[in-house]
């Protein structure tokens, strides 16, 4: 037992309970508290930030998530996605989440085609469009890889 708690040593710490819960085994001594190597890169990266023009970035935040939503509607209407995330662009962030009933296996495919999303309980895709990196070809990618999952083709 450790007399320090956190987010990180929670036994589910994606359900945001308002109980502390432990984790089983060595991970619940996470207490929260980043690495200092990981702290050190972070500098770097919002150094970099500081040289961009903040607007351009979120335009092209809104932009990417606007493909991504069109793409999914576009290329993959028969599989019975939802669309969570709000359309207008000021009632959300630079990400777009999607419901269906086989969310974890699906994250699960798309983990295999080398996408990274997040699952959120019972039934949420989210997927991240972090601005600076991530390319318009990188949503196509997402999306066909989105649809190779669903149809089961390899690819």
């Amino acid at each position: 037992r450790t007399p320090l708690s956190g987010w990180m040593g929670h036994e589910s710490p994606m359900h945001f309970s308002e109980r502390y819960q432990p984790a089983v085994g060595i991970n619940q001594l996470l207490c929260g508290t980043p690495a200092i190597l990981s702290m050190t890169a972070l500098e770097v990266g919002v150094d970099l930030l500081l040289d961009v023009d903040l607007a351009l970035v979120r335009e092209k935040s809104i932009q990417l998530a606007e493909y991504f939503m069109y793409l999914v509607e576009e290329r993959c209407p028969q599989f019975g996605f939802e669309i969570l995330t709000p359309r207008n662009p000021i009632s959300r962030g630079s990400q777009v989440s999607i419901s269906h009933l086989d969310s974890l296996q699906i994250i699960q495919g798309l983990g295999q085609h080398g996408v990274i999303c997040d699952f959120r309980p019972t039934n949420t895709l989210r997927f991240g469009f972090a601005p600076l990196y991530i390319r318009y070809i990188d949503v196509w990618t997402a999306v066909e890889s989105l649809r190779v999952v669903m149809t089961g083709a390899r690819g």
